[in-house]
């Protein structure tokens, strides 16, 4: 699948003055791994939210394979969003009073997916939460639920993995075993787009991007 933007935007008004956090940009994903980064408060996550369905540009279109993603009905959409996108956000979304493995296959059973139990399986050893399977979010630390929400995000094998700071809250090997399997999962033809502060995360892109004041340009 190619994910191609055309010329989307979003400004929001501060008192009586109109911004811009995103100017009129072009942009394409179709495999491999991608790096946005610059400074807090640059645009990148309202980007990431335009890119993956969550939030709905004031201009312009997301187009799948030819397919305006926001010309679809909420629950199409939404549907669509579950099978074909994975999202590792910013902060701690995990349902506290659901088991790890709980939270993991939870996109998985809102799709309908019942047969994700061995991929589960196989996403928390690799990214060394295995044991906390039964364990309930609410007990795990930060780093801890990071990773959860990076099996979250590949349960369902999409083909757009949008991360946010995945590395956050992360010693160094565990950074490490998120951006290898985020690696491998762009080397198997997936398109990976990454937000990161991580001087590290660069080593395993294909390209980087910079975004200043609502700007994008290729480093």
């Amino acid at each position: 699948m190619i994910l191609s933007v055309k010329d989307i935007s979003k400004s929001y008004n501060r008192g009586k003055t109109g911004f811009y956090a995103v100017k009129p940009t072009n942009f394409t994903l179709d495999g491999g791994m991608v790096e946005l980064c610059g400074r807090s408060g640059s645009g990148k996550t309202t980007f990431l939210s335009m890119l993956s369905g969550l939030l709905k540009p004031d201009e312009g279109s997301v187009e799948i394979d030819g397919k305006d993603i926001y010309k679809m009905q909420d629950t199409a959409l939404s549907l669509f969003r579950c099978k074909n996108m994975g999202v590792v956000p910013q902060g701690h979304t995990g349902l506290n009073n659901y088991t790890v493995k709980e939270n993991i296959l939870m996109p998985a059973l809102l799709c309908g997916n019942t047969d994700k139990e061995e991929r589960s399986d196989e996403l928390m050893k690799r990214l060394g939460i295995f044991e906390l399977s039964s364990s309930f979010a609410k007990e795990l630390s930060g780093g801890e639920l990071r990773r959860m929400s990076v099996a979250r995000a590949l349960i369902n094998e999409p083909d757009f993995v949008f991360a946010d700071e995945p590395t956050g809250d992360l010693d160094d090997e565990s950074t490490k075993m998120v951006l290898e399997i985020l690696r491998e999962y762009a080397d198997s033809g997936k398109s990976v787009f990454v937000i990161s502060h991580d001087s590290q995360v660069k080593t395993y892109c294909d390209d980087i991007y910079t975004m200043n004041s609502g700007e994008i340009s290729k480093l």
